[in-house]
This record gives structure tokens, sequence and C-alpha cells, in this order.
């Protein structure tokens, strides 16, 4: 189990690789959004997401002479890709073949090899643990999460007040990392995870296969979290991925984890055909 203890032991050992990065408010957003909105700037990072913080963290503690291979369509292989470089360590990188291509390069530019393989992530896997080397999970991986934590570490440090952090949700080292955090340093804020596009629901022989989802802690909206309360995660069916970012929200929650049922756009009614013209009287 992760607790905030390796968290502060990741950002001891990553405090010599990355610098902390910035988060700000911008009034426009706070407009549009009815809150103080604080953006977590994690593109600032030398692979443009927070990932890279997990991956030195894990990768610090492996042996040095033994290759690494993982399995990605972009950010989690560039990061391993740039940990392995500044550990020396030689990296085999699997994308599915219909990967981007500069996402390719990226990885490639970082002195990864790759391969592209398979048509989605599930056969990238199944390709990437028959290679030789220590096979490193986008997800399960405690020291990655560990290291993900700092990014939130510095979140909090900076704003203590935060109710409520949104989470992009891919492999779900994110999510994780901000509970782990939340639960110890602020344990009034809510998690939520946002994911996009929307996962269609598995279908069984019954019908569709009822929607799984965490709860969230109930959040104050502007004042400071209450004290004693949890910090759970919700998953939610929408959204945009962002830059790691946190933001206090209304204190209404959505009701499901589905997306919001879309307004029916009315249609403009059809022009009537103008009366004939009569002719002018003489």
């Amino acid at each position: 189990m992760i607790t905030l203890n390796d968290v502060l032991r990741a950002r001891r050992l990553l405090a010599g690789h990355l610098p902390p990065t910035p988060s700000w408010s911008y009034p426009l957003l706070d407009e549009a959004a009815g809150r103080t909105v604080v953006v977590k700037h994690e593109n600032a990072q030398p692979t443009g997401a927070f990932k890279v913080r997990g991956a030195l963290n894990l990768l610090a503690g492996l042996d040095r002479g033994q290759p690494v291979v993982t399995y990605s369509t972009g950010n989690h292989a560039r990061s391993v890709a740039y940990a392995a470089r500044a550990f020396g360590i030689p990296a085999h990188v699997v994308m599915p073949a219909g990967a981007a291509g500069f996402k390719v390069r990226a990885v490639r530019a970082l002195g990864a090899t790759v391969t592209l393989h398979g048509a989605d992530m599930s056969e990238a896997e199944a390709h990437a643990a028959t290679l030789g080397g220590r096979l490193i999970s986008p997800g399960d991986e405690p020291a990655v999460i560990a290291g993900v934590g700092t990014a939130y570490l510095e979140l909090f440090e900076r704003h203590p007040d935060l109710d409520t952090v949104v989470v992009p949700v891919g492999s779900g080292t994110g999510a994780g990392a901000a509970c782990v955090v939340a639960a110890a340093v602020a344990p009034g804020c809510r998690v939520i995870g946002v994911q996009w596009p929307p996962r269609r629901p598995r279908t069984t022989r019954g019908g569709p296969a009822p929607a799984s989802a965490a709860t969230t802690a109930p959040a104050s909206t502007a004042s400071p979290p209450a004290a004693g309360s949890s910090c759970r995660s919700r998953c939610c069916g929408s959204g945009s991925p962002t830059s790691s970012s946190s933001t206090t929200t209304p204190s209404t929650r959505p009701a499901a984890c589905s997306p919001a049922p879309r307004t029916p756009r009315r249609r403009a009614p059809a022009p009537r055909p103008s009366p004939p013209c009569s002719p002018v009287p003489t």
C-alpha cells in the first residue's frame, strides 16, 4: 500500500532531476467555471506530462544493467525513455501500430528502441511481455504512483484550501496518487477522475452491464476542507484530458458517472412562403 512517506521519499529523489512546476489561476477561466480554478502546469515537464515523475522514481531503484520494457501509446512511453536515458538503462517500448507518428519519433529521439505492434494496447502489452527485461506497467507500479504523487504535494503546499482536485484518467496513476496525497494532507478534498471519451458500457447476455463507480466525499465549495472527512475518487465519463489540474467547484455533484444527457436542439421553423404579389392598380 502506498503512503505519504513513499511520496516524500520520491520527492527527495526527484529534487535532483525535476524542479517544481508552476500552478496558476486565470481570470477568464475562473469566470467560465464560476469558481476559482488552479491549473497545475505539468505540461512544463521535459516530456510534457506528469508521468515522468513516476518513471524517474521507478527507474532510480532498478539495476542499471537490466533493460526495461514497456507498452504505451505515448506519454508513458516517452517518460520511461527519458528516465532510462537519465540512468543509462536500455529501454524497449512497444506501441500500437497506429500510434501517432510524432509520439513515436519523440520516444526514439530519447534513445529508446520502439516496436510498433498490434492494433491496440492489449496486443502491444502481450508482445511486450515476450521481450526480455523488466516489464513496466503504465499503471500497476507503486513507485510510479509515489513519484506522480509529488505533483500533488506541490499543489497542496501552495494551495492548501482546495476542495476539489480534477485529474485526467488514463492508466490511473494520477488519480491514485491524488487520492493518496489528498487523504493525508487535505482529507476534506474530493478527487474527481475525468476520462474522455467516455467508455461505452460492456454488454452482457441480459443487456448492458451496470457501470461501477467509486463515490466521492462531500466537500465545501470555497471554504477550507472539513477535518476528518475522507477523500475518494469519482471516475466520471465526461470532460477532456488536460494537464493535471485542480479546481474549486460548485457543491452540486453529478448524480451518476455517465455523461450528462444532451439537450435536444430545437429546429428553427421553416420560413413561410411569401404570398404572391398582386398587380398594382393603375
